[in-house]
């Protein structure tokens, strides 16, 4: 079933069965109220059961909100009853935090905003909602908690004890489970007229909750103040005047030309020629370098070919020495370094050219090459 057809379906209201629209919702004592004045919902049960189908079948719910309370006359308050029903409300609350902790938490104002209310008894009492249209309906009522004026209105003391009557009303304030909040009124009542005294309970929720404000407000005031200090200093940083001293003029002075430089030419490499040779010269490499050479360096000429693309050089080969004495000097260095990094050095001793590379002399050979 589409949403449009659920939207037509015939409801049961006040005024008979219909699928026409508006039809509005409302608490039974509401609904009794105004019942005749304008179709109102009747589901055959709790209102708060079916508050998920009120959108779907486009019912409008009228909430305490709409509702305001108008008595006849301006009653005194009866101190009286005024002190029962206060001792009675703190029965109520030391129920519901012990038995419904999800009930009492569910009241739509503190608990402590029902601490000053006050009972008055008229001659007689209405209700005037405002429906979303902008249409008044009135329509009376008996007992009736006025949240502004924290006044409980009663046409009669005597309606003061039932859950049909102030029970109601004041299950109207709650959004879970009203009718179990009338019937627990009811009880609180008798248990306030028996002369018995509640035991004021601090739920952890509770506790919680008010250290939870109480940190917020720490904080907001102490950012506050950090706030304040931060924009003191930042105006004697910035020497600011106050608001008061007038600022001075400014002369607004052209900011200067800034010079263009010349653009950039390219040159194309294509377009390019050799006009010249140049000649370098190169030492050969000399006997020092190479162990066994001979002879001073001699300086030859070459021509500078033009540049190449780079190469890989090609490994470094060391060439052995050409005579036999170079050739042995080799060796027995080699020899010489492998032992000196072996624990046994007995074999050879190292041989150089003088007495400084060769501290002790050429005594005998392993493997000779000789």
């Amino acid at each position: 079933m589409t949403t449009s057809l659920v939207g037509r379906l015939p409801l049961r209201t006040s005024r008979g069965w219909t699928s026409k629209r508006p039809v509005y919702a409302a608490d039974a004592t509401l609904a009794e109220a105004l019942g005749s004045r304008i179709p109102v919902w009747l589901p055959g049960g709790e209102l708060e059961q079916f508050t998920a189908l009120l959108g779907p079948l486009r019912v409008t719910e009228l909430g305490a909100a709409d509702i305001t309370f108008r008595p006849a006359d301006d009653a005194p308050v009866d101190m009286e009853a005024t002190d029962l029903v206060r001792r009675a409300l703190d029965m109520l609350r030391e129920d519901l935090q012990r038995n419904a902790v999800a009930v009492a938490g569910s009241l739509d104002f503190p608990w402590e905003d029902l601490a000053p209310v006050e009972v008055r008894i008229t001659s007689s009492l209405e209700c005037l909602v405002t429906l979303p249209g902008g249409e008044p309906v009135r329509g009376p009522v008996r007992t009736a908690l006025d949240r502004d004026s924290r006044t409980l209105w009663t046409v009669d003391r005597e309606l003061l004890r039932r859950p049909s009557e102030a029970g109601r009303a004041i299950a109207t304030r709650f959004t879970e489970d009203r009718r179990q909040v009338a019937h627990s009124w009811a009880a609180a009542y008798d248990e306030a007229e028996r002369g018995r005294e509640a035991v004021r309970l601090e739920l952890a929720e509770e506790r919680v909750a008010q250290e939870q404000a109480a940190t917020d407000a720490k904080r907001a005031r102490r950012l506050a103040a950090l706030e304040t200090e931060v924009k003191t200093a930042q105006n004697k940083a910035d020497g600011r005047p106050s608001a008061s001293t007038p600022l001075p003029s400014v002369t607004v002075r052209p900011a200067p030309a800034v010079p263009v430089s010349a653009p950039r030419e390219f040159v194309d490499p294509a377009a390019l020629r050799i006009t010249g040779i140049r000649r370098t010269t190169q030492a050969s490499p000399s006997a020092a370098g190479v162990p066994g050479a001979g002879g001073g360096a001699s300086v030859r000429t070459r021509l500078t070919p033009p540049a190449a693309a780079p190469t890989v050089p090609a490994p470094r080969l060391v060439p052995l020495p050409p005579t036999s004495t170079a050739r042995r000097k080799w060796l027995w260095t080699s020899c010489a370094r492998f032992w000196a990094r072996s624990r046994n050095r007995s074999g050879c001793a190292i041989y150089g050219t003088s007495t400084a590379w060769a501290p002790m002399p050429w005594t005998r050979s392993i493997g000779s090459t000789s």
